[in-house]
């Protein structure tokens, strides 16, 4: 209710703004509009290095006897903060309002306290005029600028305050840790200005560091149209901790302001954690490194089953699928998403911290941004936001860093005129190929790290971090993975050293990897293969309408989400890495209906008889939303449901159907169960209707040993069992009556 009472007062003063006289101070005289307020905005540009606001008017005799007058600045989101000084204002009036971030101006239409942060961002200024009585007086200004003032340096006396710190702790639940520093540094965001880190001891005797961060909360409020979002109160550094085992922690808070070589090293109380022993991140499984695994002794397999939910909405999808538009509501958006999408299953997502979306840090001629270095709040709130929520559905977010569109200039898909590493937008580059490469990107890259790990990190809803979308079709990525121009070094370096900094930073070690587009063909070997990228993740876009006009037989998509492993090039699977297919569905040529339903139901169990280390994960999250087509995720995760798919032994192998017409079938064999997935090759080749397939039988095996064993049928459309029979084998050829299916069947076999 608060939060809605402040986005009411911001609105209204919005809208009075359209009745106030909002002038340029270049006019001598300004006629009141009392009782309205007077807004006069400055000509001059507002220096960061601004430490007054100073303004000389005459006030005539006719003036109300109540005029006042205060200074005003905002930011490029219109957040506003003012100064006021209270009537009587009459005759020559000169003022000087301080604005440095010790003045503590006062917030309007929100209740962020001000600081360094919020005078930092502020872009305009001005004076205003306010009385309660009906006037029309003419003003006259004569100045109106702002002054840097010379200060003698002083020493400041560093210390931390306002410390605010759990008393107990929970395993699994986040402790955290709050404070001020004094002074408060000018920039908050880089750690050669100022950095916070808190030093634990474990039970065991382990040390762990964790970054602390700038934190300004901010409320968001549903418009009906759009999300909005205020700053709220104050501002302040933050360290979050998420313990993993019960014990007493102790803990040494070090700060340092300006890279200055003494440390502040600050005994913290010890905590005393209950509970059992809890580790529900995700991780490469150490046993079978095709998989994943969670839990204290990655006792449980995670095989995700997701949607690229890349952002709020698509407009791709209203060009090529003929969705309807979807109104840019933000979190509010993926609430309503993760809902629907977790009631059928869907376990994960990938989420882009992409301009448009959740980038911390873009060009700050774009909404809720500050350029270079200076991050978003408001962004990073909304992605705190974003992970409770999925946490809350039992869903996990691949956060995807960096889009290839960042650091290409080349194509439609192109933002490197945006890139706030650009020189034209104050940045140190003049080419997005010197991303990879230029000392002053990588600084700030890392420290851009060092906030979203020191954020985010022990959050269980982070599934992994994915360093880039399609690296192959960034400016570098196009010269030397795609058309070797530029030796592949440079991408493969960074790439090397950043995952190394990912994993030092992360305490929970997260899995880390970065992405190939169009197809597993684009898999450079020394980038995919780096060991220090945890997983290997890729597009599989058919080119199937190349294939129509062939007098052969099309290959199936089935066969691309195999060759994706097995390729004898490129095949991922020589990497022993989980293989994560992150989009699909159609291509940039052609998009027919039929092929993406086909492609869509029959993904997630050709990927799972391959051995893909989850389920494919669909591009066209809207599509499905709004025609329903929920089934592929519910069937799917009511096969796998209590499975295990992990051991040594572990591989995919193919099967012989025996039938009129052909037919894709595929196994997961492990040592004594086998799961299984058949589907009719024309409709895999096509996405058309067919016939039912009937009267048709599978060999399983020529030398299959003898036992008692149990077979399950599992209508793959439906994720229903459609019979169940119990037999005993004799030895030698094993073969099975298959029952009669329409399109796609799957099964299991163990035995008993």
């Amino acid at each position: 209710m608060e939060n809605k009472k402040n986005f009411d007062r911001s609105l209204l003063r919005l809208l009075l703004l359209g009745l106030f006289c909002i002038l340029r101070c270049g006019a001598s005289e300004i006629q009141l509009k009392s009782p309205l307020t007077t807004i006069v905005t400055a000509q001059q540009s507002l220096s960061e290095e601004a430490t007054s606001i100073d303004v000389l008017c005459h006030i005539p005799e006719d003036a109300p006897a109540d005029l006042g007058m205060g200074a005003w600045m905002q930011d490029s989101d219109g957040i506003w903060f003012q100064s006021v000084r209270p009537g009587p204002c009459k005759g020559t009036v000169r003022y000087s309002f301080d604005c440095t971030p010790a003045a503590g101006w006062e917030a309007s239409g929100h209740t962020a306290v001000w600081n360094s942060v919020q005078r930092t961002h502020m872009t305009a200024y001005g004076v205003f005029f306010f009385s309660s009585q009906a006037s029309q007086a003419l003003i006259h200004i004569e100045e109106l600028l702002t002054d840097k003032e010379q200060s003698e340096e002083t020493i400041p006396s560093y210390q931390i305050t306002a410390l605010t710190l759990p008393d107990k702790g929970q395993t699994g639940q986040r402790l955290v840790y709050r404070c001020l520093p004094d002074p408060m540094p000018v920039d908050v965001f880089d750690p050669d200005v100022f950095y916070l880190d808190l030093v634990f001891t474990t039970p065991d005797g382990k040390e762990e560091r964790v970054p602390g961060f700038y934190r300004q909360p901010y409320s968001f409020v549903d418009r009906g149209d759009s999300e909005t979002g205020l700053p709220q109160q104050q501002a302040f550094f933050e360290i979050r901790y998420r313990p993993r085992q019960p014990g007493l922690y102790s803990c040494v808070m070090e700060a340092s302001w300006d890279a200055q070589e003494e440390l502040l090293r600050l005994d913290m109380p010890s905590v005393a954690v209950a509970g059992e022993e809890w580790d529900e991140y995700i991780r490469v499984d150490t046993r079978d490194s095709r998989y994943f695994a969670t839990g204290v002794n990655q006792e449980r397999m995670y095989w995700p089953v997701g949607v690229n939910m890349n952002s709020a909405h698509d407009k791709l999808s209203i060009e090529r699928y003929h969705t309807k538009k979807t109104v840019n509501r933000g979190l509010l958006n993926y609430h309503a998403f993760f809902e629907r999408y977790a009631a059928a299953g869907v376990n994960a997502a990938e989420v882009w911290m992409s301009s448009w979306n959740f980038a911390l840090e873009w060009s700050n001629q774009w909404p809720h941004q500050f350029g270079l270095g200076a991050y978003s709040s408001y962004h990073a709130e909304r992605l705190d936001a974003l992970l409770d929520d999925a946490a809350a559905h039992d869903m996990r977010i691949l956060l995807n860093i960096d889009n290839h569109g960042k650091a290409q200039d080349s194509s439609e898909e192109s933002e490197w005129r945006s890139n706030p590493l650009h020189q034209r937008n104050g940045g140190p580059l003049v080419s997005p190929y010197a991303v990879f490469s230029h000392p002053e990107a990588l600084r700030h890259q890392e420290n851009l790290r060092r906030y979203i790990i020191a954020r985010y990190a022990d959050h269980p809803a982070v599934l992994g971090w994915k360093l880039w979308s399609e690296v192959d079709l960034t400016q570098l990525g196009l010269s030397s993975i795609r058309g070797r121009r530029h030796s592949v070094s440079t991408i493969a370096g960074w790439h090397k050293k950043a995952a190394k900094r990912w994993h030092a930073l992360d305490i929970y070690n997260h899995p880390v990897c970065t992405h190939f587009a169009t197809t597993f063909k684009w898999a450079h070997p020394r980038v995919a293969g780096i060991d220090e990228l945890d997983f290997t993740t890729l597009d599989a876009y058919h080119h199937w309408h190349r294939e129509r006009n062939r007098t052969s037989s099309p290959t199936l998509f089935a066969d691309l989400l195999y060759n994706s492993l097995f390729d004898r090039s490129r095949g991922a699977a020589q990497y022993d890495k989980p293989v994560m297919i992150t989009e699909y569905g159609g291509n940039n040529g052609t998009f027919l209906t039929q092929r993406m339903l086909m492609e869509h139901e029959s993904s997630a169990w050709a990927a799972l008889v391959c051995g893909h280390g989850a389920a494919p994960m669909l591009w066209w999250f809207e599509w499905v939303d709004q025609h329903d087509y929920w089934k592929p995720y519910t069937a799917i995760t009511a096969f796998i449901k209590n499975e295990d798919f992990r051991h040594a032994k572990g591989r995919s192998v193919g099967l012989k159907v025996q039938h009129q017409r052909k037919h894709w079938a595929r196994c997961l064999l492990s040592p004594g169960c086998m799961w299984g997935y058949i589907q009719d090759h024309h409709w895999g080749a096509s996405g058309d209707d067919i016939l039912e397939t009937t009267g048709a039988n599978i060999r399983i095996g020529k030398k299959v040993r003898e036992g008692a064993m149990t077979i399950e049928w599992w209508n793959a459309n439906t994720g229903e069992i459609i019979g169940t029979e119990s037999f005993t084998h004799v030895g030698g050829e094993l073969t099975k009556n298959i029952p009669d299916f329409h399109k796609q069947i799957a099964f299991k076999l163990r035995r008993n």
